[in-house]
């Protein structure tokens, strides 16, 4: 997926940077000549730049908002993971102290639910 977004952006690129330097001989042209269809021409253009860019980064934040749910699941997952070592030490901590055993039992018993 990451490697067919960074074609597709590298492409553009090439394409932008080719419209740019049409326009720009363009305008060497047009200062010869009559300027203002020039002109209205370069609106054009840019208008149409403009456009090509927002598409652009509509795609790509659609792009950005599937690896951002990715993301998501996998810092639920991590956050998961911390919940159960926090858990583990505080069940470490009250062995340390050594109170009812039964509670100790219980709440191992309730850790591996977890996990399963």
């Amino acid at each position: 997926m990451m490697m067919m977004r960074r074609k597709t952006t590298t492409k553009a690129g090439m394409q932008m940077n080719l419209l740019i330097i049409g326009i720009m001989s363009w305008i060497k042209r047009s200062k010869k000549r009559r300027t203002k269809p020039m002109m209205m021409m370069m609106m054009m253009m840019m208008m149409m730049m403009m456009m090509m860019m927002m598409m652009m980064m509509m795609m790509m934040m659609m792009m950005m908002m599937m690896m951002m749910m990715m993301m998501m699941m996998m810092m639920m997952m991590m956050m998961m993971i911390m919940m159960m070592l926090m858990v583990m030490i505080m069940l470490i901590h009250s062995e340390s102290v050594g109170k009812n055993s039964q509670i100790k039992e219980m709440s191992f018993c309730r850790v591996f639910l977890v996990q399963i």
